[in-house]
């Protein structure tokens, strides 16, 4: 049976997911573990405001969250604007 994916802009209630997903994947890529101190707040902190960046997820029709993304903000002092990242 297929199901129906969703790609979304994550809210607040996905921190556990992205947290859970970064901490994976910095262990799968680089083998590093990251400190539940510096990743909790450092997600966090993304859901706080608009400056830092959001989150973009995919989930599944029973909202399991299959994968996500980051996109920051670069500045740009020669176009004097930000842009994705």
């Amino acid at each position: 049976m297929d199901q129906k994916i969703n790609i979304r802009v994550a809210t607040e209630k996905d921190a556990p997911a992205m947290i859970k997903s970064n901490r994976s994947m910095a262990l799968k890529t680089e083998g590093k573990h990251l400190e539940p101190d510096k990743i909790v707040p450092g997600v966090n902190a993304v859901f706080a405001g608009d400056r830092r960046g959001f989150y973009v997820i995919e989930d599944n029709e029973s909202e399991e969250v299959a994968g996500g993304l980051i996109v920051s903000y670069k500045w740009s002092d020669r176009r004097n604007d930000r842009f994705w990242w």
